[in-house]
């Protein structure tokens, strides 16, 4: 009798264990491909500043990404606006869209030419 009651509990306390790592399991799969698609939007913001550069002529409106995949995601870059040669400071500048795999960042680009220096603000992710 004291060893159906053993192998009872013991059931009940594996059956609750197997929940808790099927449940771990999954959330950790899912931060992963969240991860993965963030990294992939960055390096797609990382190589449109080494094309800037390089000093290519970059455009708005279309996808101005010309890399590979990173971590099987293909990034589309898209550069909204283009501020060439602010009086002031002689800074060209892009605020662009990066996407792979569902998540976006959005961020801006300064580009100082003389300098063959850039900066990069990631302003908002999601």
């Amino acid at each position: 009798m004291l060893a159906l009651i053993v192998l009872c509990f013991g059931s009940m306390v594996v059956s609750g264990l197997l929940g808790y790592v099927n449940t771990s399991t999954l959330a950790h799969a899912k931060a992963v491909d969240r991860m993965e698609a963030r990294y992939a939007a960055d390096a797609g913001v990382e190589c449109l500043a080494a094309r800037l550069l390089n000093g290519d002529i970059i455009g708005t409106g279309v996808d101005v990404y010309n890399g590979g995949s990173v971590n099987g995601l293909t990034p589309v870059v898209i550069v909204d606006t283009i501020t060439l040669n602010t009086p002031q400071s002689g800074i060209n500048q892009y605020v662009l869209r990066s996407t792979a795999g569902g998540k976006t960042i959005n961020a801006t680009i300064q580009h100082y030419p003389d300098a063959l220096q850039v900066r990069v603000d990631v302003w908002d992710l999601n």
